[in-house]
């Protein structure tokens, strides 16, 4: 037995290239002062609006990564505004969306 889920059926594969514009997630992180891991900044977490989904104690999509990730410049984690050199639409998450390079698209949070 499959259980359905809530969400788009891509079948076996989607794949998508776009140019992203926008601010390490690192940076930021370090701009309020979080440099390293410790056990108060352990993970960062990531949701969108509630009730997105019509399921769920809010209805909010989340997700989560762990600090040493979010603060490893080589990851690239991106809070992004622009798509193509242009202004992010609400199709694709405006007005900021995160970008988790390796992770595959659902992970990824928009409408922050």
């Amino acid at each position: 037995m499959t259980k359905k889920t809530i969400g788009f059926n891509w079948g076996c594969a989607a794949v998508g290239n776009s140019v992203w514009t926008g601010v390490r997630l690192c940076d930021v992180l370090a701009y309020v002062g979080i440099e390293r891991q410790s056990r108060e900044h352990r993970f960062v977490h990531f949701e969108g609006p509630l009730g997105e989904l019509p399921q769920g104690e809010t209805g909010a999509y989340g997700t989560s990564i762990d600090m040493g990730w979010a603060l490893d410049r080589e990851r690239d984690v991106l809070l992004a505004f622009k798509q193509n050199g242009e202004v992010l639409t609400p199709d694709h998450g405006a007005p900021l969306r995160t970008l988790l390079p390796g992770c595959i698209g659902g992970r990824m949070i928009k409408w922050l």
